[in-house]
């Protein structure tokens, strides 16, 4: 995807915000007017494509080149549950087998899913720092301790756990499937291109913590040589607004099921 230039000036950005907003408003206009017309979730798709296409226009980091696919997932990595957002949108059922007991046992494994996902990326953000936000393969030191001295990349496993949460609440099997194996192929990409990096800038140090340390099996005991501690400002590297995301699109899973038509 190409990124919108950093020499644009603001007024242009804001000006074709204000085009897209209008343009929405006038087709919902004439399409909710019309007798009997429903909101459905189609309508609700294009005003989420709306505004992710403003919040691209004003936020998207500037151009960045790309040598080969997994760099370029790597780059854009933030971006790839879109898709998967919206087909859960389009498909979700709300219908799950068993009555209300069931239902809430399986609401209750998906908020666990959610939890442990979050509380994980905590931890390793709090060891890692602030680089692990940032879109530069390039890092400043070599995160070891914490739950990196169980898995290489606790991040990671922290959305796959997120994300499995959000397709239970979903409740489409064959979506499941597919969002799963999508995300875990990607994130292979991704973590390929940063291990190239890592031995690219850390040498025989990094060789010897992917000796020890699996990919993604966590270790039953962390690495001896791990050192280092948590950071307790990890709430000011913004790691709330994934918390924020994450309730926001169960809730929204949630309302759609109830309320909004096919």
């Amino acid at each position: 995807m190409s990124a919108i230039p950093r020499s644009w000036p603001s007024f242009a950005r804001t000006t074709v915000a204000l085009a897209a907003l209008l343009a929405l408003g006038a087709y919902l206009w004439q399409e909710l007017a019309r007798e009997g017309e429903p909101f459905s979730r189609l309508h609700l798709i294009l005003i989420i494509g709306v505004l992710l296409f403003i919040r691209l226009l004003f936020h998207y980091e500037g151009r960045i080149r790309a040598s080969s696919l997994r760099e370029l997932l790597f780059h854009n990595r933030a971006l790839l549950p879109i898709p998967l957002l919206i087909i859960a949108l389009l498909a979700t059922d709300g219908d799950l087998p068993g009555g209300p007991v069931v239902e809430h046992l399986i609401l209750a494994g998906a908020l666990l899913l959610l939890v442990a996902g979050h509380s994980l990326r905590i931890w390793a953000i709090g060891h890692a720092g602030r680089q692990t936000r940032t879109t530069a393969l390039l890092v400043q030191r070599l995160a070891t301790s914490g739950p990196y001295s169980y898995v290489r990349n606790p991040i990671y496993l922290g959305n796959l756990l997120i994300a499995l949460g959000m397709l239970v609440v979903a409740n489409v099997p064959w979506l499941s499937l597919l969002g799963m194996g999508v995300l875990c192929l990607h994130y292979w990409l991704v973590v390929a291109a940063e291990e190239a990096s890592l031995r690219g800038q850390f040498g025989e140090e990094y060789e010897r913590y992917l000796r020890s340390v699996p990919r993604f099996r966590p270790r039953l005991r962390p690495q001896n040589d791990s050192q280092g501690t948590f950071d307790r400002t990890i709430w000011r590297s913004k790691e709330y607004q994934a918390w924020l995301a994450s309730t926001s699109i169960v809730a929204l899973l949630l309302l759609v099921q109830r309320f909004v038509p096919n």
